[in-house]
């Protein structure tokens, strides 16, 4: 199910929290400090914001997360919100996971560089054939 937020986004969710659906969402940027770069579905509460990848890790614990605790999203999509893409983890944990994915992007990165460069490198016209000492002198270019 998708929830419609601000900035044109969308959060998915699963249909046993669609009631999740009916309250104000808008998209609030990751931290860019840690190299998140995704949005997440927050709606205000007071001065706080309240996220609803934590309501809705809440609901699977079955309690409040405790401090220290934190919610994951297994994908790095923070607008992911299904119950299988949520885990709950330590901080250490989560920055550890947002670190990973920045090394395999900027891996991915470096490797599709390496493909263009090897895809020019191999569609790069052939050299001009040489003839064999049947059709001329051997060694003489073909034009």
């Amino acid at each position: 199910m998708l929830i419609e937020l601000t900035r044109g986004k969308h959060a998915i969710i699963d249909a046993v929290d669609a009631d999740l659906a009916g309250r104000s969402w808008h998209a609030v940027p990751g931290h860019s400090s840690v190299g998140n770069y995704t949005f997440y579905a927050a709606r205000r509460k007071g001065t706080r914001h309240i996220t609803l990848h934590r309501v809705i890790l809440e609901r699977i614990l079955g309690r409040k997360l405790r401090e220290g605790e934190e919610c994951d999203h297994i994908d790095d999509n923070g607008l992911n919100n299904r119950r299988c893409n949520l885990r709950q983890v330590d901080h250490r944990r989560n920055i550890k996971n947002s670190h990973n994915i920045q090394s395999i992007t900027k891996a991915s990165e470096q490797q599709k560089q390496l493909r263009l460069l090897m895809f020019s490198f191999h569609e790069r016209p052939p050299l001009p054939a040489l003839h064999s000492h049947k059709d001329g002198v051997d060694g003489e270019i073909s034009t």
